[in-house]
């Protein structure tokens, strides 16, 4: 008897993993993304943290090669920071990735310690950055 049970479970076993009509309906379906595999233009993975920098031309993680501004203004949401990435030894040019900035926008050293892109001003004091709109600092770095 136990001969029966085993036999009978083995063909239905069968038959369930040979559903050819669902197979088929499968392989004519897009295949589904897998999560977190989600690229940009440049192939730069937002799920893995990177971003398009323009200035070095590559994906990258600005939380781990920028300069962290925090917000300093109550209106601000408080939990986004601000980035800052030089350009190298140099620092002739920063790349400022802000919160609700569409991309990044690319200063360019007008003095001493200080780049600007129109209205956008990155200042250092000592070990102290400020980014600067309208006369008012509104990211610093906590130093």
């Amino acid at each position: 008897m136990k001969q029966y049970y085993f036999f009978f479970l083995l063909i239905s076993i069968c038959f369930a993993c040979s559903n050819t009509e669902a197979t088929k309906e499968q392989a004519n379906e897009e295949p589904v993304p897998l999560v977190g595999a989600n690229t940009d233009e440049h192939n730069c993975k937002a799920a893995a943290g990177e971003t398009w920098s323009e200035l070095k031309q590559t994906c990258l993680r600005v939380f781990e090669q920028g300069i962290r501004l925090h917000p300093n203004d109550a209106s601000l949401d408080q939990t986004l920071s601000a980035f800052a990435l030089f350009n190298g030894e140099e620092d002739t040019k920063v790349e400022l990735f802000m919160p609700k900035l569409n991309g990044s926008k690319i200063l360019t050293k007008t003095a001493a310690n200080t780049w600007e892109f129109n209205d956008l001003i990155l200042s250092k004091e000592g070990t102290r950055y400020s980014l600067i709109l309208d006369k008012k600092a509104f990211y610093q770095t906590k130093n």
